[in-house]
C-alpha cells in the first residue's frame, strides 16, 4: 500500500481562496463585463487543478482540469448534446 503524503498548507489555502474567488465571480460579476468569461474559465481551471491535486498526483489533477474545463467550454458554446 502506498504511503499517503501530507497536505501542503499553501496548496490548501490557495484552493480555498480560489473557491472564494470563483464563487464571487459567479454571484457578483455580470457576464457582460469585459474579460469576465475568460477569467471564469481560467480560475475554474486552477480551482479544479488545485482541488484534485490535494488528493491525487499533479498529472492526474492536470488531466482532470483540462478535461473538465474543455467540457465546460464546449457547453458554454452550445456544442454538446
Amino acid at each position: 500500500m502506498r504511503k499517503r503524503r501530507p497536505l501542503n498548507l499553501k496548496t490548501v489555502i490557495t484552493t480555498i481562496l480560489l473557491w472564494i474567488i470563483i464563487a464571487g465571480l459567479v454571484f457578483f460579476v455580470s457576464p457582460t463585463v469585459f474579460l469576465a468569461i475568460p477569467l471564469f474559465f481560467l480560475i475554474f481551471f486552477m480551482v479544479v487543478l488545485f482541488t484534485v491535486t490535494l488528493f491525487t498526483t499533479k498529472i492526474i489533477g492536470l488531466i482532470t482540469a483540462i478535461i473538465l474545463t474543455t467540457i465546460l467550454f464546449l457547453r458554454f458554446l452550445g456544442l454538446t448534446f
